[in-house]
């Protein structure tokens, strides 16, 4: 399936990704790879500055920080 989506602002969550047609439960849209982190870690890395966070339920969020990524990682995003 052919999909056209883009990031814009939302009224939620400051940015969000839209589609302008109905994607069906379950698709997936994008892979998300970074280090599960706690609610508590996800707090302190918000403080120091860290942007790459995306919450992925009630008790961990996602850190993609291309800063704390291996080398290797680095490489292939």
């Amino acid at each position: 399936m052919n999909m056209r989506v883009w990031v814009g602002t939302s009224r939620m969550a400051g940015k969000g990704l839209f589609a302008p047609q109905d994607i069906k439960k379950g698709t997936q849209i994008i892979q998300y790879i970074g280090q599960k982190i706690s609610k508590e870690e996800t707090a302190e890395r918000l403080y120091q500055g860290n942007q790459y966070i995306f919450a992925f339920n009630d008790c961990y969020n996602s850190d993609k920080d291309p800063h704390k990524q291996s080398p290797l990682h680095q490489s292939l995003l």
